[in-house]
């Protein structure tokens, strides 16, 4: 299984904008950081995207990198292969964590 984002993963649109919060309540950590799950990423904005005909602002559900067999509190957990859309471009990840440790 490729690794997971915690809340100390970068995720980012391709033109340089950062998403954020990249906050989790969830239970499941890897190196002391709780994990990123699908049902939070309708909260994330971005800011600073490089796209100025329409720069992203929000992020759509997941078109890839979501586990199908980890979940936590029912809600899958986002892998290292995790995409998305923007509001115009696509949104990927980096910084995946392995070790796993529950809480």
């Amino acid at each position: 299984m490729p690794g997971v984002l915690t809340t100390s993963s970068s995720v980012s649109c391709v033109q340089g904008g950062k998403v954020s919060p990249l906050t989790s309540s969830a239970k499941l950590k890897v190196g002391g950081d709780a994990v990123l799950l699908k049902n939070q990423v309708s909260s994330w904005t971005v800011t600073g995207c490089g796209n100025t005909n329409s720069p992203c602002a929000t992020v759509s559900a997941p078109t890839a990198g979501v586990s199908t067999k980890l979940k936590v509190q029912g809600s899958p957990v986002l892998l290292a292969s995790f995409m998305a859309t923007g509001t115009a471009d696509p949104i990927t990840a980096s910084g995946a964590a392995t070790k796993l440790t529950t809480s």
